[in-house]
């Protein structure tokens, strides 16, 4: 389950647990630097999730498994714990269905603030 918090006037911790180990992930505010890089992500990323909506009824269309590359660089500097790189992108990887919706839910919500 991921919980909210404020951490500091520009960011705010999104905390899940994953199987026993924790991952948490802080969503850089405004100031922060790499403001382009994330958005160059993002804006592939929500390319690639509507070329999946357009295609949805072609059986024969296969998405790119890059987009999932796409988000967990996307997500990946925002991981504070684990510090390790390699750890945080398992972690990442290993997100349940559910979990991944928390995060992803708890972005959305910071993002509109």
């Amino acid at each position: 389950m991921a919980t909210r918090k404020k951490v500091a006037e520009d960011m705010t911790a999104v905390e899940q647990t994953v199987t026993a180990r924790r991952i948490v992930l802080r969503q850089p505010g405004p100031e922060a630097p790499g403001f382009l890089r994330r958005q160059q992500t993002l804006m592939r990323f929500t390319a690639g999730l509507q070329a999946i909506r357009l295609h949805a009824k072609d059986v024969d269309y296969c998405p790119d498994p890059r987009l999932v590359d796409d988000l967990v660089e996307f997500l990946l500097p925002a991981v504070v714990e684990p510090a390790d790189r390699a750890a945080a992108r398992e972690l990442l990887l290993d997100l349940s269905q559910d979990e991944y919706e928390e995060v992803m839910a708890a972005f959305a919500a910071d993002a509109k603030n």
